[in-house]
């Protein structure tokens, strides 16, 4: 495992989906402390997923990953899925830092 990062939420689309207002293609099942692995080309650790459908899922992990960045997610054994990260909590912090 490499150097653990504050956690941070981002989200993974494994399709695209059409813009609209909030995106989702499909509804998403909330989720309770669902723990899994995240596995980035260059990290890998635990994930909290906060949210999942089949276009997607809200994800929280502690490993350093940026916009654009491929990830997959395994939830079991047999139980995978892949995507690219297209929103992460970090931009929400550089968006209001901008706005002080």
């Amino acid at each position: 495992m490499g150097i653990e990062h504050p956690e941070q939420s981002f989200v993974l689309e494994t399709e695209p989906t059409p813009q609209s207002a909030d995106r989702r293609a499909e509804s998403r099942f909330q989720t309770v402390l669902r723990v899994g692995r995240v596995v980035s080309e260059n990290d890998e650790g635990l994930v909290r997923v906060k949210n999942i459908s089949d276009q997607g899922a809200h994800l929280r992990i502690r490993i350093s990953v940026l916009l654009g960045d491929m990830l997959t997610l395994e939830l079991a054994e047999d139980v995978k899925m892949t995507g690219r990260v297209v929103w992460t909590s970090a931009m929400i912090a550089a968006s209001s830092s901008t706005t002080r």
